[in-house]
């Protein structure tokens, strides 16, 4: 399998319809996983708190990454009407571009956040590389936010 079949294949696993259900399991089930591990780690000072909390947020890391390939749900009416702005931020191309960069931006954030607890070379500078990052994509959610806020379908549910 070449590098474009193994992304369409991830693409197609990460949107059918059973993988919501798991990923939800899985995530919740992860941060159990994490939580314990940092009540051994720090709070008992337990050393299979390091085996868990590499568990627990290396899989909370990886479907952060696997969110990456989500398509983004949300519709738009189009309108004449709408500005130039409105016209940019409810476009098919920037919903995949910040869903992207949430993902990466995410699965990163978290493994520096591992590396980081324990004391691992290299933690820093993921998470100096990380937090602008995601202080950009928060800046554009909150952006498309206000300009679409009025755009959104009546029977859309949050």
């Amino acid at each position: 399998m070449g590098r474009l079949s193994n992304l369409v294949f991830i693409e197609r696993l990460v949107n059918s319809a059973g993988y919501e259900r798991f990923s939800k399991f899985c995530i919740k089930a992860f941060s159990a996983v994490t939580l314990v591990a940092v009540l051994l780690k720090y709070m008992q000072h337990q050393p299979g708190g390091t085996i868990l909390l590499i568990i627990g947020m290396g899989g909370l890391g990886m479907f952060a990454y696997l969110s990456s390939f989500r398509q983004p749900k949300v519709s738009y009416q189009t309108s004449p009407h709408m500005t130039g702005a409105q016209r940019f931020f409810t476009s098919k191309g920037l919903a995949n571009f910040m869903c992207k960069l949430d993902g990466y931006g995410t699965s990163l954030g978290l493994i520096g956040l591992l590396f980081k607890l324990n004391h691992w070379p290299g933690g820093t500078k993921m998470l100096y590389l990380v937090v602008p990052t995601l202080l950009i994509v928060g800046i554009l959610h909150l952006v498309k936010y206000l300009l679409t806020r009025d755009l959104r379908p009546t029977n859309y549910k949050e």
